[in-house]
C-alpha cells in the first residue's frame, strides 16, 4: 500500500514559536555585533567578517518554486482567492479587449514581430485592463494584504508549523499598520529618485541643455537616483522584518540597514535576478499560448488574457518566498 506524502510536518505550537523566537534572537545578535553606519568610513572586514556567501539568483528562484510546490495545498487556494477578489474589482479578462489592445502589434503583418510585441507587452503589463482610481486603491490594498499573508505563511512553514488557509488569511494582517508606515518611509526615500528622473528627462528629453551643462545635470540626476536606491534596498528587507512579532517600523528599518550592510550590491543583483527569472517564466508560459492564439481562432475564449492574470497572481507568492529565502540567507 502506497503511503501518501505529508505536505506539512506536524510540529507543536510551542516548537513553532520557539523556532520564530530563535530567528529573532539570531537577527538581533548579528546586528549587535555590527559597527557599520551609513555614510561613515568603516573597515570592510569588520562588516563582512561573519557573513557567508549568499545563494545565487537561480538557486533562490528554484528553491522558491520548490517550496510552493511542496505546499501547493496552501498556496493554490490563496492564489485562487486573490484572483477571485481581483476579478470582482477589475472584471473577468475579455478576449475582445485583448485583441483591441494588441491590434497595433498584429497589424504589422510579420508574424514573428507580432508574437514578440505581444510577449513584450504582456511582460510589461501593457495589456492589463485599465483601472479606475477606486479600483486601483482596492487592488493595491488587496496586494498588501496577500503580501502579509504569504510572508506569514512562509515563515510558519519554515518553522515547521502546520497551518491552514483560514489561519493564513485571518492571522497575517496584524502588522498591517506597521507595514504601511514602512511603505510611507519608502515613498519618502523615492523622492530623490523622482527629482533625479525629472532632471534626466529635462536633459535628454527636452534637448534644451547640451555640452558640459548637460553632463553635470545628468551626473546630478544619476546620483539622486543612486541615493534613493541606497535607502530603498534595505527598506525592502524592512518590509519582511517588520512582520516579526513586537517589531516597530523604525526598529525594523534600523535592523534592515545593519542586515544589508556591505551587501547592497549583492542584494541589488539578486533583485535583478528575480525580475529576470519572472520575465523568463512569463515568456516560457505565454509564448506557446500566443502562438496558438495567433494561428487558431478560439472565438471568445480569453486564453492569453486569462494566462496573464494567473501569472500576475503567481508573481506575488513567488516574489515573497524568494525575498524571504534571501532574507534568511542574509542572517
Amino acid at each position: 500500500m502506497i503511503k501518501k506524502r505529508r505536505i506539512f510536518k506536524k510540529v507543536s505550537a510551542r516548537s513553532a514559536v520557539r523556532a520564530i523566537g530563535r530567528q529573532i534572537a539570531t537577527l538581533r545578535r548579528r546586528l549587535q555585533t555590527s559597527s557599520h553606519r551609513s555614510f561613515r568610513l568603516t573597515k570592510r572586514y569588520k562588516v563582512s567578517k561573519a557573513k557567508g556567501p549568499i545563494t545565487g539568483s537561480f538557486r533562490l528562484f528554484k528553491a522558491a518554486l520548490q517550496l510552493i510546490k511542496r505546499n501547493y495545498r496552501l498556496f493554490l487556494p490563496l492564489v485562487a482567492i486573490y484572483l477571485i477578489v481581483y476579478w470582482l474589482f477589475i472584471g473577468f479578462p475579455s478576449q475582445e479587449a485583448y485583441e483591441n489592445a494588441t491590434r497595433t502589434a498584429t497589424e504589422s503583418g510579420n508574424v514573428i514581430a507580432s508574437i514578440g510585441a505581444q510577449i513584450l507587452g504582456a511582460t510589461q503589463g501593457t495589456f492589463l485592463q485599465p483601472q479606475a482610481p477606486v479600483d486601483q486603491f482596492a487592488v493595491t490594498l488587496l496586494g498588501l494584504i496577500f503580501w502579509l499573508t504569504f510572508i506569514w505563511a512562509v515563515r510558519h512553514i519554515s518553522a515547521g508549523n502546520r497551518i491552514s488557509v483560514r489561519e493564513a488569511l485571518y492571522n497575517s494582517s496584524t502588522p498591517l499598520v506597521t507595514t504601511l508606515v514602512v511603505l510611507a518611509i519608502i515613498a519618502l526615500q523615492l523622492i530623490p529618485a523622482s527629482i533625479g528622473g525629472l532632471v534626466l528627462f529635462y536633459v535628454f528629453g527636452s534637448g534644451s541643455v547640451s555640452g558640459v551643462e548637460a553632463m553635470l545635470f545628468a551626473i546630478g540626476g544619476f546620483l539622486l537616483v543612486v541615493l534613493s536606491l541606497y535607502f530603498v534596498l534595505h527598506s525592502l528587507m524592512a518590509l519582511i522584518i517588520v512582520t516579526l512579532p513586537n517589531m516597530f517600523p523604525l526598529e525594523s528599518l534600523t535592523n534592515a540597514k545593519q542586515l544589508v550592510a556591505d551587501r547592497r550590491v549583492t542584494l541589488l543583483r539578486r533583485l535583478i535576478g528575480l525580475a529576470f527569472c519572472l520575465s523568463l517564466l512569463w515568456v516560457v508560459v505565454l509564448l506557446p499560448l500566443i502562438i496558438i492564439n495567433t494561428f487558431i481562432d478560439l472565438g471568445p475564449v480569453p486564453l492569453v488574457p486569462l494566462a496573464i492574470d494567473i501569472l500576475s497572481a503567481l508573481n506575488l507568492p513567488i516574489s515573497v518566498v524568494y525575498l524571504y529565502l534571501l532574507y534568511r540567507d542574509l542572517l
